[in-house]
């Protein structure tokens, strides 16, 4: 076993699962621990091409640590035979929660485009390329939380920021049209972000095969190129349908960035009561703040890469942390402190003060210390920042509150505040809150057991399409705890 990280282990094999060009994929355990181990077929020791996009995969995940990327565990060699031990993904891929309608809700489709989107901007922000982005190659935990997977074809940009091959990689329906008929390819970010708007097709369409009337890919190819697209259902809401065209551009250029999205899907498109919400105002200037904001936070945040100047920290930590906020804010932006100087931006901070926009700040930089995107890992900064934002009354705030409160992350560990903090967003409606003070009580963690109370939670939450709750709901009626037992409403 060599893993880099485990000198010993224990491997099992068990249940086959799937297979793909370069191997088989079974169940098993490592050590303890469910496993995925992908055995690469036998090969001949000089056939090079596969084992380079053998070492190429082993060597990229070794060093990946993300919450949205699979997780290495390590290799076994034997012979000419070598496994490849990864975490183990029990809900399958997103291809098969497709075609089994296990991603119905846009709520769930929404999530997922995020979370793959999040995945993105870390490897693209570490200098890797994936190339092969599809509903198959993106994995999906019994949570449905998201783990993107399959690097075979993943590469190292260049400093010029793309990579360029002699051939196409990648599976065809896929790529982008700056690739589809060129003889030397150049492959970019922008190029897994045209994969990210197919993705985003599939879980719209609820259908895996692009172009699925059309069997000439050279057909295909030249109606992509031509500025042709998938089209979307009538349904489609308009933010959904808004991020799945700018990622079709036909201009790379044009397309967003993968954090870009990521960040902004968290406040608009994951969110579509914040966009009703800005609709409904009386002026414009709350929407113009929020941009600033934002922007303000990825300047600080995204583009120095965590390492703050320490004015610039002290600026941010102050001005989003205190009651004057918006009025230094728009003092620091006119005098170009720290930041770009823009005078538009000054007189919006200026104008009025905005408790509730701060609060959304805070809690998205709380979300990137938590996950240590951009900025390095620090769950003790990410507790003060959601802190913050949840004393506000940010309810996604509270909930990570929670979360961290009940995992012991930056702060004590305390199944009571958890289930504190947890009731307060859950009882403004939010349905990840719902799902997870459900979760406490039907486990008993901070407060009594209750199948009771758990399914009333799980119902609130799977009424606005949370799917972890609804699947969460099924197994409570299925087994009949804390409702009648029925499986009709299981299967439901």
């Amino acid at each position: 076993m060599d893993s880099g990280k485990t000198a010993q282990a224990v491997i099992e094999i068990g249940k086959f699962i799937g297979s793909g060009s370069y191997g088989e994929v079974f169940q098993g355990r490592y050590n303890t621990q469910k496993a995925a181990i992908k055995k690469f077929f036998r090969f001949h020791p000089n056939t090079t091409e596969e084992i380079e996009t053998i070492e190429r995969e082993i060597n990229l995940l070794k060093r990946l640590q993300c919450r949205h990327i699979i997780q290495f565990y390590g290799v076994h060699r034997q012979g000419n035979e070598i496994s490849l031990v990864t975490d183990f993904a029990e809900g399958g891929s997103l291809m098969q929660a497709i075609n089994d309608s296990r991603v119905a809700g846009w709520h769930a489709k929404n999530r997922i485009a995020q979370e793959i989107a999040y995945g993105l901007a870390y490897i693209h922000h570490e200098g890797i390329l994936h190339r092969d982005l599809k509903s198959d190659n993106v994995l999906l935990t019994r949570h449905m939380e998201v783990k993107l997977c399959d690097f075979g074809l993943a590469v190292i940009k260049t400093s010029s920021g793309g990579h360029s091959t002699e051939r196409m990689r990648g599976t065809f329906r896929w790529l982008a049209p700056e690739l589809v008929l060129s003889e030397r390819p150049r492959y970019t970010t922008k190029s897994d972000m045209y994969a990210l708007g197919m993705v985003m097709w599939e879980m719209a369409a609820m259908c895996t095969a692009p172009f699925k009337d059309v069997n000439n890919n050279f057909v295909v190819a030249q109606a992509v190129h031509g500025g042709r697209r998938e089209q979307l259902p009538d349904d489609t809401p308009t933010y959904y349908r808004r991020w799945v065209e700018l990622c079709w551009k036909q201009d790379p250029s044009e397309r967003p960035n993968a954090i870009n999205f990521e960040i902004e899907a968290d406040a608009l498109l994951a969110k579509p009561c914040t966009l009703s919400w800005l609709r409904t105002r009386k002026s414009q200037v709350e929407a113009a703040m929020v941009t600033v904001l934002l922007l303000m936070c990825l300047h600080a945040l995204v583009f120095q890469k965590g390492h703050f100047q320490q004015t610039a920290s002290e600026c941010m930590e102050t001005e989003l942390g205190g009651t004057a906020s918006p009025i230094n804010l728009g003092i620091h932006l006119s005098n170009g402190c720290h930041f770009e100087q823009n005078d538009d931006g000054a007189a919006t901070w200026l104008a009025k003060p905005a408790d509730r926009l701060l609060a959304m700040a805070q809690n998205h930089i709380g979300n990137l210390y938590e996950r240590g995107l951009y900025v390095e890992q620090n769950h003790v900064e990410a507790a003060k920042w959601y802190t913050w934002a949840a004393s506000q009354g940010n309810t996604d705030a509270q909930n990570s509150l929670g979360a961290m409160y009940k995992d012991g992350r930056g702060v004590e560990q305390s199944d009571i505040e958890a289930v504190e903090w947890y009731t307060k967003a859950a009882n403004q409606g939010n349905p990840d809150a719902q799902f997870n003070l459900g979760v406490m009580y039907k486990d008993g963690r901070g407060v009594a057991q209750s199948d009771v109370e758990a399914v009333k939670w799980f119902a609130k939450a799977a009424n606005q399409e949370n799917s972890n709750a609804q699947n969460n709901l099924g197994v409570m009626y299925k087994d009949g705890r804390g409702v009648e037992q029925s499986d009709v409403e299981a299967v439901k």
